[in-house]
């Protein structure tokens, strides 16, 4: 794939989702890496690609949660960095564990779509970050996670039409 300027991952969190085939926005076939991990985990809708995310930052933390998930249950899960550890401090380990360069992941591509999603801060309990669309060059911001799936389901209804 020739590399442009939106190309790019800019972030130690981001992945690539290649997107092989769909047969509806939520019905597809796809792969998700990061640099984390030498293999794929493949994706059969959309919503799949959030676990993993969220999988991937927890252990990173970063971009760092700046609120708990609630839990009415008493099943609670306190976040909250060691003593004298600051947030992100991570990296520095993480770098050392990465399997796949930044270069390797943007040689990746999906059959039918590829994007490159930079979750650049996890506030007010979602994501905020950039997605490209790598075939057409096109880079969107989103909100939430909601709005980053709706980015990815009109993309690919507009592949389907």
């Amino acid at each position: 794939m020739e590399r442009t300027s939106q190309v790019y991952l800019g972030v130690p969190n981001g992945v690539v989702l290649c997107i092989d085939s769909a047969e509806s926005e939520q019905n597809i076939s796809a792969r998700l890496y990061h640099a984390y991990r030498s293999d794929a985990v493949n994706i059969t809708s959309p919503e799949e690609i959030l676990p993993e995310m969220e999988k991937l930052f927890e252990s990173l933390r970063f971009p760092f949660r700046t609120t708990n998930y609630r839990s009415f249950r008493g099943e609670r899960e306190d976040y909250t960095a060691e003593p004298g550890v600051r947030p992100g401090r991570e990296f520095a380990e993480a770098a050392s564990r990465r399997m796949m360069s930044d270069e390797e992941l943007l040689d990746l591509e999906g059959e039918l779509a590829t994007f490159i999603i930079r979750v650049q801060q996890r506030q007010n309990s979602d994501w905020q970050g950039r997605i490209t669309w790598a075939e057409h060059d096109r880079t969107l911001s989103f909100k939430t996670v909601t709005e980053m799936l709706q980015l990815i389901e009109k993309a690919l209804s507009d592949l389907l039409v």
